[in-house]
């Protein structure tokens, strides 16, 4: 699981438009500008204690603004609870956070994984991957590699007979990607893709983004 700060997901054009400027990012093997600038960056290690840490990374070119991605995570027994708080410096910038998270689809135990996404509404996916604005009534089956509204903020992932997996999180979307054979993801974001040049949030000095999530588990007997 992976975090993604300042923006989740593609970017149309790899290029960030704001403030009447355009702003062209870096692109990866896919060729998109994807998934932010700090994935690959190495974090300051803040806080350390047995539960929990807390780590810090610098927001530098080719990011245009400087500023500061904070990301706690805390393991308790039954789940573990991450925050990202994306900072401005000196001026104000539009941003977007969210996790990756891979899962399984076979535990080698139970039955393979079943997702649910709650919500009545999906965003229509153009031919580019990207939202186009239209919002549909969720297709009842994958392949996906979508973009759901959360409206409760809570998403489910099962393994019947083996476990249950629960994420609340005050991300306003959920990407669905499960067109990988063994593995599906369901990545909880407070913007949806290409959200940064859409629908950003705007980040203040002293006014982060902060974007929180847990993730909690069960045994399901078999």
């Amino acid at each position: 699981m992976f975090l993604m700060a300042p923006w989740a997901g593609r970017l149309r054009d790899s290029t960030l438009r704001y403030g009447g400027a355009s702003y062209p990012m870096p692109v990866d093997g896919t060729g998109w500008a994807l998934h932010g600038t700090v994935l690959a960056r190495p974090w300051t290690v803040d806080v350390e204690a047995p539960d929990h840490v807390e780590l810090s990374v610098p927001l530098e070119e080719p990011w245009p603004w400087p500023g500061t991605v904070r990301a706690t995570w805390r393991l308790r027994p039954d789940r573990l609870e991450a925050s990202i708080v994306v900072e401005a410096a000196t001026v104000a910038f539009p941003a977007s956070a969210g996790w990756h998270p891979w899962f399984r689809r076979s535990l080698g135990r139970g039955d393979p994984l079943v997702v649910d996404v709650p919500g009545s509404t999906m965003l229509e996916r153009g031919a580019d991957h990207l939202p186009t604005g239209r919002v549909l009534e969720p297709r009842p089956a994958g392949p996906y590699d979508d973009t759901f509204p959360l409206p409760g903020g809570t998403t489910t992932l099962a393994w019947p007979g083996a476990l249950r997996l629960e994420c609340r999180s005050d991300c306003r979307y959920a990407v669905l990607f499960d067109e990988n054979a063994g593995a599906v993801c369901l990545e909880p974001q407070s913007a949806p893709p290409d959200g940064l040049n859409t629908a950003p949030d705007l980040v203040f000095p002293g006014r982060p983004l902060t974007a929180r999530a847990e993730w909690s588990w069960s045994s399901v007997p078999g």
